[in-house]
Parts: C-alpha cells; sequence; structure tokens
C-alpha cells in the first residue's frame, strides 16, 4: 500500500485486497481514521479531510512550489498514519523523475504505429529544462520513439524524440548526450511510439472511467508532427513503463 496506494481500490487488485488484506484494506469495521496533514508547501487534492484504512490522499505542490520527492499519494494505514513519506515541495527545483515508480512489468505491450501520451496530472513536465533520462522497461528488444508534445488549445504538436534501442526485461534508465536532449517546457506531455511489436512494458485499463492515456493513430513518428481533438476520438487506456528525468535551466 505504500507502492501503490490504490491497491485496496483498484479493480484489478481488488479481488486480493478482499481476501487476503481486509483489515488493512479496510473492509473489517473499525474506527481508525488518517487526518490531512500540515503544511505550508503543499495542499491536499482529494475531497475528503479525514480517510479510512485503504484510502486515499492525494496532495499537490503550492503555486511557485516545485516538487522534489516523497508520496504524492498515500493512503491510510491501521496505524492511523498515511502510508509512504511526505512530500517534499520547495521554491526552487532540483533534477526530478518523472513516473519512474510506474516503470516495471506488465502484462501488455504499445501497440505499434500508434503514438500514445500521457496527458494526465501527475505525468506532465513539472518545471522547464532538459530531458536527461528516459527510464523503460521493454518486454522484447526493438526500437522506441519517446516524445514530447506541448498543447495549444485542442493542438498537440512534437517538439522532440529520442530514438531508444530498447533492451528487454529490465528496468532501464537511458541517459540522453546534451546536444541530444529535448528542452521541455512545464506542462509539456511524454509519450511513446513504436513500429516494432512487443516492446514497451503497459497495462491496458479500458474499463476506467477515466481515459488516462490518449491514442492517436501515426503512421510513423514524423507523421505525427501535429495532433488535434480529431485524432483523440477513440479513446483507450494504458498505464506505460516510461519515466523520465527533467533537470532544470
Amino acid at each position: 500500500m505504500a507502492k501503490s496506494p490504490t491497491f485496496c481500490l483498484n479493480a484489478n487488485t481488488l479481488t486480493t485486497a478482499r481476501s487476503s488484506c481486509a483489515l488493512c484494506c479496510g473492509f473489517c469495521s473499525n474506527t481508525v481514521t488518517c487526518s490531512t496533514p500540515t503544511s505550508t508547501t503543499y495542499t491536499r487534492t482529494s475531497a475528503l479531510a479525514t480517510i479510512k484504512p485503504g484510502q486515499v490522499m492525494t496532495f499537490t505542490c503550492n503555486a511557485g512550489q516545485y516538487y522534489v520527492s516523497g508520496d504524492l499519494s498515500r493512503a491510510c494505514s491501521m496505524s492511523g498514519n498515511l502510508l509512504g513519506t511526505e512530500p517534499v515541495c520547495q521554491s526552487t527545483p532540483v533534477a526530478t523523475d518523472v513516473n519512474l515508480n510506474s516503470v516495471r512489468r506488465r502484462l501488455n505491450t504499445l501497440p505499434v504505429k500508434t503514438v500514445v501520451i500521457l496527458d494526465k496530472d501527475g505525468y506532465r513536465i513539472p518545471f522547464n529544462g532538459n530531458i536527461t533520462t528516459w527510464y523503460y522497461f521493454c518486454q522484447k528488444a526493438g526500437t522506441v520513439y519517446f516524445t514530447v508534445y506541448r498543447k495549444s488549445g485542442t493542438t498537440y504538436s512534437l517538439v522532440g524524440y529520442n530514438t531508444i534501442s530498447c533492451s528487454a526485461d529490465f528496468k532501464w534508465g537511458a541517459d540522453i548526450a546534451a546536444a541530444s536532449q529535448i528542452a521541455v517546457l512545464k506542462d509539456d506531455i511524454i509519450g511513446a511510439f513504436t513500429t516494432t511489436a512487443s516492446t514497451l512494458s503497459v497495462n491496458t485499463c479500458s474499463d476506467t472511467v477515466e481515459k488516462i492515456m490518449n491514442l492517436p493513430i501515426a503512421t510513423n513518428v514524423a507523421g505525427a508532427t501535429t495532433l488535434n481533438t480529431a485524432n483523440f476520438s477513440t479513446m483507450s487506456c494504458y498505464i506505460m513503463s516510461l519515466g523520465c528525468r527533467v533537470a532544470p535551466t
């Protein structure tokens, strides 16, 4: 629950949670609660100020503060404390990993000839800088393009991409040479594209109400320079084993 705060709530793990972790997940009668922590640098974004075991409280850094470390999603434990570590936010950014905790072996793989983007809170670029490292987990070796898009109104424009020779069966960090690093702005959106089957490891989540990842179709990465809402008429959902490190400039 510390590493996967939604374990007790997620449809994919709910059966296990009920059968093996009923007490910790709050399915048994108890009076334990967790309260909102006091902070001057971050704010609760979830609705309830007090939650029960198994429920999740989410946070965001305040305006003018940059996320440095800690957990922005924290589950309530049977001890009445929030699991994970307290978020650390400060007035100046430091090199930060985006979505690194999601990089692991998953059940499915990235669909081919489809640009998948992570246009969702928590996945966007947190501040102006350069992408110095891409993190990924591939099931099979192949070429994957890790992309950056910038949104203006209803249009996504390709900022740049790095071509990665994806190695299989390990969690990798691919450091990018300074000359090839993509200059990014706050709220830019990362994504991936491949023409090789069975590469980047993903989970499908098509049964969710909120679609986390959008899937516009493109025959090649160069052909996906500009995407608009017309590309997103059919939306699906993928949780990708893709992250990056952003260094401030």
